[in-house]
């Protein structure tokens, strides 16, 4: 069913003339270090390529302190580090401070994830010289919605269902190709191997609107990561 839906996603993507479409491969590495009861160092780095792996699209670096706010209610805010890959005179490097409030409940077996984030984009060209007139800024609002459905459960392991979906907005553009909206419908299965380890494997199928509104950009993306959850010996 899972392969039945990308083909005829990837059919329908090819059959319209006002679509760009293409693939993506991310690799990522979230590691989770609980400093004190009530806060937690959030980091994580990843590595992205394209056209089945054939070119490198992006690398980046994240860190961020998370907080409580309330007791169903958690802040973080962080920095992020983002290398974009053109050509050695067209790489562009961004810096991307955010700030996120995140909450949960469980309904039934399922438990859903809501998180809202706030991002400042700051893009540098890479180049010989970057000049005042190479770097530019964008503000960005992103709306995360995750179910995780358990489906099997032992002593020392857990299986579950994510289905998601994340909205992307950005309220001032000046970068022409960044795109103004954007939406990714998230699908995977979660595998805990033991109280601090998760393997997750996610199809990302992402589509953006960019300046032109009559112009779209498809992109299917294969997400594999592994979450790694450290506790100081404090509060063990």
């Amino acid at each position: 069913m899972f392969c039945l839906f990308f083909m005829m996603n990837h059919n329908k993507c090819l059959s319209q003339n006002s679509k760009s479409c293409g693939n993506q491969q991310w690799l990522q590495y979230y590691n989770q270090y609980v400093i004190a009861k009530k806060y937690t160092l959030f980091s994580d780095a990843g590595i992205r390529t394209a056209n089945n792996g054939s070119r490198w699209s992006q690398w980046l670096i994240r860190t961020s302190l998370g907080y409580p706010i309330t007791k169903k209610l958690n802040g973080a805010s962080g920095i992020a580090f983002f290398y974009h890959f053109a050509n050695k005179s067209n790489d562009v490097l961004e810096f991307r401070p955010f700030q996120e409030l995140n909450t949960d409940h469980t309904f039934s077996i399922t438990k859903i994830q809501h998180r809202f984030r706030t991002e400042a984009r700051l893009y540098s060209q890479m180049g010989d010289e970057i000049s005042n007139n190479q770097q530019q800024f964008d503000l960005r609002l992103r709306y995360r919605l995750m179910c995780i459905i358990p489906v099997l459960t032992t002593k020392t392991q857990k299986y579950s269902i994510n289905v998601g979906n994340e909205f992307f907005y950005s309220y001032r553009l000046v970068l022409a190709n960044t795109p103004i909206v954007a939406n990714r419908v998230l699908l995977g299965v979660t595998w805990k191997t033991c109280n601090n380890i998760t393997w997750s494997l996610i199809y990302n199928a992402q589509r953006s609107r960019r300046m032109n509104p009559d112009f779209t950009e498809s992109t299917d993306i294969i997400w594999v990561s592994l979450t790694h959850i450290v506790t100081s010996k404090k509060f063990k």
